[in-house]
């Protein structure tokens, strides 16, 4: 005999579906929007109104092919374990009913981490930590390491203490203070065959990252991200940063912030075989591709190619007051006021090793600039091209206003 109690508490969470009721009751307890033990969704069409929230020991699994409907002020809390697998043929969609929705937000770790593959994540605003964080230790935890719990991040997934798989995912078009695409605090996330792309935010277009370690790799790809401040692509506060065959194209910055691609602060970088390709800042902004303060830079066997600080310093990257070690590398055809290819200002150490730099623009410094940085360290130069104002413009660094010197540094 069904149960017309728990049918009746479903009916708040579920509005319409287009499933069988029965295969719901059969194996799931739910009261209200509460999930404490185990919940399997079937294959369907969800239109939900108010947050599903997954206690730590319940977990809601997701069938390849269903799409989540979500109104304005709902979304998916999870303390527990969210299984959402589709398939190649056969994605799981989280979307808006309207014009937008929450998001998903994964909160410390369950029994079983949270796992998400072949989902796509579109048209999500983001939360305020402090209207879901209710654990004093957790608040204390967070303002401890200057993590805001007051502004809206995260638009499409909110990451805090967690760490989840995300495989063969779409995050697209979501829009939030910081982290347009994820907000990642305290935790450790590796994303691989993921889709990041036109996503919204003032810092961290794509990602923003603060005292968490983050792997991009096997084709990752972030691009068509968009800020007013700082990293249109990805935003690194006190953390680590690991690019693995990653393609960030075509981010940018839009008003008064730095990175159009990258943004580091207090952080590490180690990056491998990726492609920093077409990114933008705007005005006199700093570092077209990357731009990195107070953190360490290892770069290596890849392409930092068509980035943009048309009135700013850094076309391809822009370093202050870090630590950089390049090698096997190709930096072309960046544009910067000063410094085409490379920006390095009070650097303690800039190596660069065979590495081409070349076809590059600007008013001086075409290839390099560099100034207050060690002079040791710019012995390091072993190049298997770097091309001098001396060579035919046609092979070399171009730069504009008749300025000549492809290497150049106004402290010598």
């Amino acid at each position: 005999m069904r149960d017309q109690n728990l049918e009746k508490r479903l009916g708040k969470l579920i509005k319409k579906f287009e499933v069988d009721k029965n295969s719901l009751i059969s194996f799931t307890e739910i009261t209200d929007y509460t999930i404490e033990k185990k919940v399997s969704l079937p294959r369907g069409n969800y239109f939900i109104d108010g947050d599903i929230i997954i206690k730590k020991k319940g977990s809601l699994d997701i069938k390849p092919g269903s799409e989540l409907y979500f109104g304005t002020n709902a979304g998916i809390i999870t303390y527990g374990c969210l299984n959402a697998k589709g398939t190649k043929r056969d994605n799981i969609l989280f979307t808006a009913k309207k014009d937008n929705w929450k998001n998903i937000s994964i909160f410390n770790r369950g029994e079983k981490e949270s796992e998400l593959e072949y989902c796509k994540i579109t048209k999500g605003s983001g939360r305020n930590m402090g209207d879901l964080i209710v654990e004093k230790e957790m608040i204390n935890f967070l303002k401890g390491r200057d993590i805001s719990i007051k502004t809206n991040v995260g638009g499409g997934m909110l990451i805090v203490r967690s760490n989840p798989s995300i495989k063969e995912c779409e995050i697209t078009r979501n829009e939030a203070f910081h982290g347009g695409g994820i907000y990642l605090a305290v935790s450790n996330l590796e994303l691989r065959f993921n889709s990041i792309n036109n996503n919204k935010a003032l810092s961290g277009g794509g990602i923003y990252l603060v005292n968490s370690e983050l792997k991009l790799k096997d084709l990752m790809s972030i691009s068509n991200n968009e800020v007013e401040d700082c990293g249109g692509g990805i935003c690194a506060s006190n953390s680590g940063l690991e690019l693995n065959e990653t393609f960030m194209r075509s981010n940018k910055n839009t008003s008064v912030g730095d990175g159009g691609g990258i943004y580091m602060s207090l952080s590490t970088l180690k990056m491998n075989e990726s492609v920093i390709e077409k990114n933008e800042v705007s005005k006199n902004q700093e570092g077209g591709g990357i731009y990195i303060t107070k953190s360490i830079a290892i770069i290596k066997k890849s392409l930092i190619e068509s980035n943009i600080a048309k009135e700013g310093n850094g076309g391809g990257i822009n370093a202050y007051l870090s630590n950089i070690f390049m090698s096997d590398n190709s930096i072309k055809n960046n544009v910067a006021k000063y410094g085409g290819g490379a920006y390095i200002h009070n650097c303690d150490t800039f190596s660069i090793k065979d590495t081409s730099i070349m076809y590059n623009s600007a008013e001086k410094g075409g290839g390099v600039y560099y100034w207050k940085t060690k002079p040791n360290d710019l012995g390091r130069f072993k190049n298997k091209i770097v091309y001098r104002g001396e060579d035919p413009i046609e092979f070399g660094n171009r730069v504009r206003n008749n300025a000549i010197d492809n290497l150049y540094s106004p402290d010598t």
